[in-house]
């Protein structure tokens, strides 16, 4: 389930956060094997709605709350919430093996070296498994366009990919530390078969995502039926796509 700010609701309609009740009514719908929930605010992620996560397997253990940034003066300037690091430590320690998924912004006025320093020193602990990362654009009917200390878009680039180098070593070890583990995934294609006679298949598991987290790839010696799930071995990595190994159907 996708919407700008997901945790938001029910706020309109019972003047509280409600999204725990409606996770809970969907998780009891029959056929409904994933649910994974994206767009999460942090200041709106309360333990009501951590303890769904544990008590219906068909909600993914998957969360993506963009926090932007994680130095409090840039939180500041962004006028979010100053205690986005505290959030994600609780969500941490309450669902230790969940999985989020975030998206920060480099180069945002006023942002200095320190900061970047800050944000990738927080990365590297292995909070997230997936961060998108954009360099700041700076648009004239934005508030931010009349900040001082505005950033040069290379300095914002630079440092853009300063933190998605530092994320993927983060993600890769995750992943390094997780091999020969059993994976359930769904399959989405099942290409012609291979020179060697066998088929390129590509999937998701629960923790990836549609087109933000990259895919299960591998090859069978049997076609598999898209949107079947079946059971494989995590492998490796390429890029960000997790190399999966199964045995015969």
């Amino acid at each position: 389930m996708i919407t700008q700010d997901t945790t938001s609701y029910g706020y309109d309609i019972y003047g509280a956060f409600a999204l725990d009740r409606l996770l809970s009514k969907l998780a009891k719908i029959n056929g409904l094997k994933w649910i994974r929930l994206l767009y999460a605010y942090p200041s709106s992620v309360n333990d009501s709605l951590l303890a769904v996560f544990k008590d219906h397997k068909s909600i993914c253990n998957y969360m993506d709350i963009p926090i932007q940034h994680i130095s409090r003066n840039v939180l500041s300037a962004m006028r979010r919430p100053l205690n986005t690091a505290s959030i994600i430590e609780k969500i941490k320690n309450k669902l230790p093996d969940i999985i989020l998924r975030t998206s920060i912004i480099t180069g945002f006025p006023g942002e200095n070296n320190r900061d970047i320093n800050e944000l990738i020193s927080f990365l590297e602990q292995g909070y997230f498994q997936y961060v998108g990362v954009f360099e700041y654009s700076n648009q004239k009917e934005a508030d931010s366009s009349k900040l001082k200390r505005q950033i040069k878009n290379s300095v914002a680039i630079e440092r853009k990919v300063l933190v998605e180098n530092a994320q993927y070593s983060v993600f890769k070890s995750q992943i390094d530390n997780i091999k020969g583990n059993n994976v359930e995934f769904i399959v989405e294609k099942c290409s012609q078969r291979t020179s060697d006679g066998k088929y390129n298949i590509t999937g998701r598991c629960y923790f990836q995502a549609p087109e933000i987290d990259g895919h299960v790839t591998l090859l069978s010696n049997n076609p598999l039926k898209s949107g079947e799930f079946y059971n494989g071995k995590i492998a490796g990595v390429k890029g960000y796509n997790i190399k999966v190994t199964i045995g015969e159907i």
